[in-house]
């Protein structure tokens, strides 16, 4: 009796693993369904005032990659601008992205990343950092070839800005930093805030059961929608009339993916010495903004590096209303436009920054040192308005508060639209 119960429980075991295997396990998959998605309506009117160009690039993984790039109606551009999508979206989303670098001037190109929009692969799936890290190093260099003779930037958002970091840091490890003039990071996913990370017993099983079933739809999907108190957003897809846009569950393989791309990365940071703009909202529940700030920032050995914070500004930045999307747009363009014409000041015009963000510019505070780079609250400094700094804990926004005097104004710090020091 015990045994024929056994080999039951034993069969049925066996049998489920069976299905959780071939239903999430491992493997590539086409994604026709996607690949034939008609052009979303933003797409089709932008089609109306510019050209778009479009390819699958194959990768020795034997996956494939949609990719698009638009031209402005400029003849001689003044770069390329090439960006890194986040979790669940997709190239096509950046539509309203696309509009306001085009109509300056820029190139504009993106590709879905491996599981995303119309490329291959099981829809929300991610198999590493390291992959899609891959996957941007040879657009970089595909889009090189394509426009050699103006500079090109690397943009990436959220997820997109952890593979950003990867794709910088191999870069550099392969000396090819050269071939971008600048990265720039939208709330990159360097850490995640407590009650976006999954519960310590769901991690623990998810980490059992991914070598089995990586693409199962196991955990709560992140929410990246705008605060409800914000104005209507730029004019974006709809989730839920995209069908390109990923809003299933996360999945297993991917979760893990992510916590162990920002693991490998905790302890490499200062190792980055790119130009870099970081924006970032101040309301973002997703990816907290003074947790990276110290681990990038404060830490990476770049001399040109700038952060713009924007007070209510959620997650996704250029889906928030007008009141966040326009001075977000502006202090990016003046960005790429300062080291397009090759001007790295370390103290920018304030007649290029939007008075709706707050600028910090990162020189200001190159004297901090942390003892250990990947733990925030473990021996770090700060510095205030003086040029002294300060031993302490990481202080989180009070390494970021705003001077509101004006006569306090010592000249070490760099200078926000409103002429305080930051």
């Amino acid at each position: 009796m015990l045994l024929e119960l056994a080999l039951g429980v034993a069969g049925l075991f066996t049998a489920s693993a069976v299905t959780l295997r071939v239903l999430y396990g491992p493997g590539e998959e086409e994604a026709k369904e996607r690949m034939d998605v008609p052009p979303l309506s933003l797409e089709v009117a932008l089609l109306k005032m510019f050209n778009r160009d479009t390819e699958y690039v194959f990768r020795n993984n034997g996956y494939r990659l949609y990719t698009q790039w638009w031209t402005p109606l400029e003849p001689s551009p003044k770069g390329v601008v090439l960006l890194v999508h986040g979790m669940n979206g997709h190239s096509g989303r950046s539509t309203p992205f696309f509009n306001l670098l085009l109509r300056d001037g820029w190139v504009a190109a993106a590709y879905d990343t491996h599981g995303f929009g119309r490329s291959t692969g099981r829809h929300g799936h991610v198999t590493s950092i390291a992959e899609l890290a891959d996957d941007a190093l040879f657009m970089v260099r595909h889009f090189k070839q394509r426009f050699p003779n103006v500079p090109l930037f690397l943009i990436g958002g959220s997820m997109g800005g952890l593979t950003v970091v990867h794709t910088a840091l191999k870069l550099q490890a392969q000396s090819d930093a050269g071939l971008l003039a600048g990265v720039i990071f939208h709330a990159p996913a360097l850490h995640v805030a407590a009650d976006v990370r999954p519960p310590p017993h769901v991690e623990f099983v998810g980490r059992l059961l991914v070598q089995l079933a990586p693409k199962l739809p196991l955990l709560p999907s992140v929410d990246a929608t705008p605060p409800p108190a914000n104005t209507p957003p730029l004019s974006m897809p709809e989730e839920e009339a995209d069908p390109l846009f990923y809003d299933g569950r996360l999945q297993l393989g991917t979760g893990l993916a992510v916590l162990a791309g920002i693991e490998q990365v905790s302890s490499q940071l200062h190792k980055l010495t790119l130009p870099m703009l970081v924006q970032h909202g101040e309301a973002d529940a997703v990816v907290p903004y003074d947790a990276y700030v110290a681990l990038l920032l404060l830490v990476a050995s770049s001399k040109d590096k700038t952060l713009h914070l924007y007070p209510g500004g959620g997650h996704l930045l250029i889906a928030e209303g007008e009141a966040v999307s326009a001075p977000f747009m502006r202090d990016m363009l003046a960005w790429l436009n300062a080291r397009a014409l090759g001007s790295t000041s370390s103290s920018p015009s304030t007649s290029h920054m939007s008075p709706e963000s707050s600028m910090i510019n990162m020189l200001a505070l190159s004297r901090c040192v942390t003892s250990d780079f990947s733990i925030p609250g473990r021996g770090g400094c700060w510095c205030g308005a003086t040029s002294s700094c300060h031993e302490d804990k990481w202080p989180h926004h009070r390494l970021l508060q705003r001077n509101q005097s004006d006569n306090e104004l010592s000249g070490h710090g760099a200078t926000s639209t409103a002429g305080k020091t930051l």
